[in-house]
């Protein structure tokens, strides 16, 4: 990782161009597959709460934990980071930040749309099983989350109703596997399940299965998010070594 100050240029359509282009200097940053660039006001380093400033390395070790995954997982930890730290999604100063990435070349592909019926699912979790075995050892580990998350979209997201169909898009990268699961479902409030520990022993003795399926599948994958609705599941596994 490393770091371009841009000297803190003031954004303002009341400075004229003049200055704009009186003390620029051009950089160049040649980014590889898998690359990611991320810029920043000074908004965002420069929040304080009583004697304490958000800071550059602050920012820079969660972008050290986090530089290899999507580009909307990284925007979304960035944000609850942010919030985490002031307690609040606004800050003191206007916010802006980008987020790019250069994609990686995909390995193999795997698509199939299938109907709300356990049957289904089996027969489309066998196929998954057969397609990940070369690129991860063992493959059952990304069948069983897969398993969990499509079941969820059977029952939950789309109420077993046979009509209604369940889209699985399954992506292999040279760093990782990325599974994403879509129902015609209206969706569920999914960060609350995500985020809570999972104790297989304890939620058997509580009787509390509701989410046990996705504290079991954020177990057995690197990363598990829905989108902002939450009919659709991202599952994403690191390939061995």
């Amino acid at each position: 990782m490393f770091a371009v100050n841009c000297g803190g240029l003031p954004i303002s359509t009341v400075v004229s161009e003049d200055f704009y282009y009186s003390d620029v200097k051009d950089v160049e940053i040649d980014l590889d597959k898998g690359d990611t660039l991320f810029l920043t006001t000074d908004g965002l380093l420069e929040e304080r709460v009583t004697d304490e400033m958000y800071g550059e390395d602050r920012l820079q070790e969660l972008l050290l934990n986090n530089y290899n995954y999507p580009v909307d997982l990284i925007t979304k930890r960035v944000k609850n980071d942010f919030s985490e730290f002031s307690g609040s999604v606004r800050g003191q100063d206007d916010i802006t930040f980008l987020c790019l990435q250069r994609d990686l070349d995909v390995i193999d592909k795997f698509k199939e749309t299938i109907n709300s019926t356990i049957e289904a699912m089996y027969e489309v979790k066998e196929k998954l099983l057969e397609f990940v075995a070369p690129y991860y050892k063992p493959p059952s580990i990304i069948c069983i989350g897969f398993q969990e998350i499509l079941t969820n979209a059977i029952e939950h997201g789309n109420q077993r109703k046979a009509d209604k169909k369940v889209e699985i898009e399954v992506e292999v990268t040279t760093k990782y596997i990325k599974i994403v699961i879509t129902d015609e479902g209206s969706g569920f409030d999914w960060q609350q399940v995500v985020n809570q520990e999972f104790d297989l022993e304890r939620d058997l003795c509580n009787g509390e299965c509701r989410g046990r399926g996705i504290k079991i599948t954020n177990k057995a994958y690197d990363e598990i998010w829905y989108n902002e609705q939450g009919n659709q599941a991202c599952l994403y596994k690191l390939l061995n070594g």
